[in-house]
């Protein structure tokens, strides 16, 4: 019984893998969108305009970047959904681009993480460094692994039904009557005309 359970919810996990790993990748977007928003608004943009503005051009800044990379990863999902490989893997380089930016970006917020822990320095960053470069690089892997799922929709079945059955071609032999002696007569016989239509003909 409880082998049917698990069996059950591992069905249940499979089937809405698609959904799991678009929600994972949102995840990994949003956490990445939180710390950019921190580093533009607190030491990017801090001495550049008001108060309001930063807050602003932090929000702007940090949604544009992740809303990009969000868009390429559905977008490439459906691309390679529809067969389209090439335009698919075009899209892929698209976010390999624009990870690598976000990665180069990750180094410096984690040096300006260092520096608001004067004491702890070193350890600090690099913490942040790795910290951030693991939600950063798990998106793309996401976002790939998201491709790789949504597979293409088979017309295998609407092709075998729209195929007629072959015909059974018969030999060209067989006889065109058969004469039989009824029981209980005296010799009377019957017969009996075979209408058979060669397929092959």
């Amino acid at each position: 019984m409880k082998n049917s359970h698990v069996q059950g919810a591992l069905k249940v996990l499979i089937d809405n893998a698609p959904a799991l790993l678009l929600g994972a990748m949102i995840v990994s977007f949003l956490l990445s969108s939180t710390v950019q928003y921190f580093y533009y608004t607190d030491y990017v943009f801090k001495n550049f305009a008001s108060p309001g503005t930063t807050i602003f051009m932090g929000i702007c800044v940090s949604f544009l970047v992740q809303a990009v990379r969000f868009a390429l990863g559905v977008t490439g999902a459906f691309v390679f959904s529809e067969g389209k490989f090439w335009n698919g893997m075009f899209g892929v380089f698209l976010s390999v681009a624009v990870t690598i930016w976000t990665s180069f970006e990750a180094t410096h917020i984690a040096a300006w993480a260092g520096t608001l822990h004067p004491t702890d320095m070193v350890k600090v960053e690099a913490a942040t460094h790795f910290i951030l470069q693991f939600v950063v690089w798990v998106g793309l892997l996401l976002e790939i692994r998201l491709a790789l799922a949504v597979t293409p929709q088979k017309e295998s079945t609407q092709e075998e039904d729209s195929q007629e059955p072959e015909r059974e071609v018969l030999p060209d032999n067989l006889p065109k009557a058969v004469t039989e002696k009824l029981p209980g007569t005296n010799g009377t016989t019957r017969t009996f005309n075979l209408n058979v239509a060669n397929s092959g003909k």
